[in-house]
């Protein structure tokens, strides 16, 4: 118990050393809109803002806020979700006209150049790689696709199939690995080889997962169910589980 009391007042006087004012300003509202919103993000540079909505709509704002892009595609897919390339020049747009396909959007003139069908049922996740090469999807089909830019084209290069629906996936800040999570309640961790991934590792979980993501510029990953999130490093490429935050017990 001495510990502990050291410890919660030598937090409180650290706390009044360093403390910042971290308060944040609003700088723009965008309102009005008739569904909830799925998904928001600013491109890598910031020269883009894009969010989807729930009756399947996207739209993309430049760095001034003016509106440069929208589509529609079926409501009852419901909003999809999206992510920059890294380099900016691309956006994926999951939902695009069915709830199984990918736009691959065109940020210099926002054509459309390709929409990839390599899922047979809803779509929850799109993913970059950080070095813009790969890009990753997973779906209620219980299926990862991993796509590769060949030729200025994206191919699909590998699918893993799951027992049930496979919800969230991450690469590492250095592309060396993948994690992906869903609702078979496993975790599983693949590795680069020759470019491509190799299950090196899973594990079993209490819940199904929500998400995974890898840490920015570290060998670990937090995954996040209803009830918990926890944390986990790689120890030999095995998945190794650090901590737990519990959100809800009852």
């Amino acid at each position: 118990m001495k510990y502990l009391v050291f410890l919660v007042i030598a937090i409180q006087i650290s706390l009044k050393v360093v403390s910042q004012d971290f308060t944040f300003k609003e700088k723009k509202e965008l309102s009005g809109y008739s569904d909830y919103i799925m998904d928001a993000r600013f491109s890598p540079f910031r020269n883009y803002f894009a969010i989807t909505i729930g009756n399947n709509t996207l739209e993309i704002y430049d760095k001034d806020w003016k509106k440069v892009f929208t589509h529609q595609g079926n409501p009852k897919s419901v909003g999809g979700q999206i992510s920059f390339s890294p380099d900016e020049k691309f956006l994926a747009y999951a939902k695009y006209k069915s709830d199984n396909d990918i736009a691959i959007i065109r940020l210099e003139d926002k054509k459309v150049v390709q929409v990839l069908n390599g899922h047979a049922q809803n779509i929850n996740k799109v993913e970059f790689s950080h070095n813009g090469k790969y890009l990753a999807s997973t779906s209620s089909d219980n299926a990862v696709c991993i796509w590769l830019w060949k030729d200025e084209q994206l191919i699909l290069l590998q699918k893993f199939i799951y027992d049930d629906s496979s919800v969230g996936v991450s690469f590492s800040y250095d592309d060396k690995y993948i994690v992906t999570g869903g609702y078979n309640k496993k975790v599983y961790l693949y590795q680069l080889k020759a470019e491509k991934y190799d299950l090196i590792d899973s594990i079993a979980v209490k819940y199904w997962q929500n998400d995974v993501c890898f840490h920015p510029s570290e060998y670990e990953f937090v995954t996040s169910s209803l009830y918990e999130v926890r944390r986990y490093n790689l120890d030999k490429q095995k998945i190794k589980l650090s901590d737990t935050l519990i959100l809800y017990t009852s």
